[in-house]
């Protein structure tokens, strides 16, 4: 099948033609896909070009199918039957994020999509987002700008900044401060988001990947301070 002979013609020619055949002329179809008699004219005209047919008689009032426009009339209503079959296929969004942005975010999205697309939710750590991505296993993701994504086939917009709180027990020494850096945490016993390693002793200890340098969990937090700022992102393929 050549591709390129379909360069040779134009829809609003197969839309003209259709609508003279079923409205019985020129005029009616006019009407009836809201353009100009002479409009109508042209696009059969150049359709006849094209084809090196003739498909109307326009000798008779109104104008009648020629044995080649009647052959003609199926073959052209069923383009414009798959094009609208095309228009209103629905299909399924692969949508992959962690946890706690898609508690808020995925029943948003999924009432905001027509009835016929169905919203598939992937859930999995941020870090392993990008590479899901990578493989085909998701259409879209959201997760934090940090880390940042190596891939340069991938493309993203910021949806949000968020403040990132840290919590002490009641006595610490940065309890009382106005805010804390990454620097003040890294070497501090921290509850983080992480996966434990598979020879961890106990489920509740775990190096953070953020911060590293993390070595056993603290209890009882009870004084939040706010340590930083984080940008959530939507990545698809570029």
């Amino acid at each position: 099948m050549d591709l390129t002979a379909a360069y040779g013609f134009r829809m609003d020619w197969i839309v003209s033609f259709v609508a003279v055949a079923r409205h019985g002329g020129f005029s009616a179809a006019g009407k009836a896909v809201f353009r100009g008699q002479s409009r109508i004219s042209e696009h059969v005209a150049e359709l006849e070009r094209a084809l090196g047919v003739q498909l109307f008689d326009r000798t008779a009032h109104p104008a009648r199918l020629t044995p080649e426009g009647r052959a003609l009339v199926p073959h052209a209503e069923e383009i414009l039957r798959r094009l609208n079959d095309l228009a209103s296929a629905g299909g399924e969004v692969r949508f992959g994020t962690y946890p706690s942005a898609a508690a808020w975010l995925f029943p948003q999205v999924a009432q905001r999509l027509p009835a016929e697309v169905r919203l598939h939710l992937v859930e999995g750590p941020s870090i392993e987002l990008e590479g899901a991505l990578g493989r085909g296993e998701v259409d879209l993701a959201i997760r934090p700008v940090h880390p940042l994504v190596a891939s340069e086939s991938l493309d993203h917009e910021v949806l949000w900044t968020e403040p990132l709180v840290a919590v002490f027990q009641q006595g610490h020494p940065l309890a009382s401060a106005e805010s804390v850096g990454l620097d003040q945490l890294a070497n501090l016993p921290l509850i983080s988001i992480g996966r434990p390693p598979a020879d961890a002793s106990s489920s509740h200890t775990w190096p953070s990947r953020p911060l590293g340098s993390i070595r056993r969990v603290s209890t009882a937090p009870t004084s939040p301070r706010r340590c930083c700022r984080w940008s959530v992102t939507a990545w698809a393929p570029g």
